[in-house]
């Protein structure tokens, strides 16, 4: 009888090992689906906040040319026109905010120069913490007969 006693403590001994290791493996396997959540809801906003920007923008084009557009479509989303481009800025629930303040998100409209035919160009890119956009998305329309 106590010659089979640590061969029973030994096979417990390797079921709690292998136990804990399942545990540690669907521990970090949670936290990634948990990181992998938060992108894609962060993206999903981005996609939303960036087709907003662009409809108002090109709802904008009989404001003229592309600063008049700008400025236009800044009054109308709450945003700033700087160097040309119309900034949006939202907090970390994505709720708009006061230019000046510390933002986490900006959405950002970069308009073009109208070509030959009057077809006006806008990139809008969406900003978060890294210098590398979240999403981009071009957008064109047409602009309004003087």
């Amino acid at each position: 009888m106590n010659r089979k006693a640590p061969l029973a403590l030994m096979e417990q001994l390797i079921m709690v090992a292998v136990f804990a290791l399942a545990a540690a493996v669907c521990v970090q396997t949670f936290t990634l689906s948990n990181q992998i959540s938060k992108k894609s809801t962060e993206k999903d906003q981005a996609v939303m906040e960036a087709e907003t920007a662009a409809e108002i923008w090109k709802s904008c084009a009989a404001a003229g040319d592309a600063d008049a557009q700008c400025t236009s479509a800044a009054e109308k989303l709450g945003g700033t026109v700087e160097q040309g481009a119309l900034c949006v800025r939202y907090d970390e629930n994505w709720n708009r905010m006061d230019p000046a303040g510390d933002w986490d998100y900006q959405v950002t409209v970069f308009p073009e120069p109208a070509d030959t035919n009057g077809l006006r160009l806008v990139t809008v890119a969406v900003y978060g913490s890294s210098p590398d956009p979240i999403y981009t998305l071009e957008a064109a329309c047409q602009e309004a007969a003087s």
